[in-house]
């Protein structure tokens, strides 16, 4: 229930962002202003955008001692920002939460703030290969029985992140992406473990 509603909250703020940056290029386009080449909230870009993808994570983590269930894999979210420097290449700040992984009698739980370059590379007019290559500030919270073998505690710190995806640009406003992506994080008992997710999302173009 915790999950739904903090996924809730953020399709709400999503939502509200893209209306209002909707009635802002609805505003500029009656005015007469070009958008040909239309602004962006990240420093030195243009052609700004926002998305949120959902789907799920895959925690690399060890299970700890036997007896103890084990589920590695949890729904995943995460809003981001954009901005293109040109055709092929832009910059993204997101928010993500990968969930929980449930093991050694506790669960172990990332989220972080990632920063992103983007390659793109078109496939026709509207589908493109992109790829990502940056840097994530996570967060961990680990929770374990005694006797489990897994250290319980809260780490954050800086580790690497990559991914994958295609786009359908199928509006001059909208598209939609599924993306594959890791990120490293530092766990608690300085176990440092890659977290794998999957997404499909929706991009607001404004």
């Amino acid at each position: 229930m915790q999950m739904h509603t903090k996924y809730t909250r953020l399709a709400a703020l999503l939502t509200i962002t893209m209306m209002g940056t909707a009635a802002t290029a609805q505003s500029a386009s009656a005015s007469g202003t070009d958008m040909s080449s239309r602004s962006s909230w990240l420093p030195y870009t243009n052609n700004g955008y926002i998305g949120l993808d959902v789907g799920r994570s895959s925690f690399q983590n060890s299970c700890g001692a036997a007896g103890f269930a084990c589920d590695r894999s949890d729904r995943a979210a995460r809003i981001y920002l954009g901005g293109t420097f040109n055709p092929h290449f832009s910059a993204e700040i997101a928010y993500a939460d990968y969930g929980d992984m449930r093991r050694a009698g506790g669960s172990s739980r990332a989220q972080g703030l990632n920063l992103s370059l983007v390659g793109r590379a078109p496939l026709t007019q509207n589908i493109g290969l992109y790829g990502k290559l940056g840097t994530t500030y996570g967060h961990t919270r680990v929770s374990a029985a005694p006797g489990s073998g897994v250290a319980a505690g809260s780490e954050s710190g800086w580790g690497p992140a990559y991914g994958l995806g295609i786009s359908w640009q199928w509006s001059p406003n909208w598209s939609s992406a599924l993306e594959w992506n890791r990120q490293r994080f530092d766990f608690s008992g300085n176990n440092s473990e890659w977290v794998r997710a999957t997404y499909i999302g929706l991009r607001y173009h404004y």
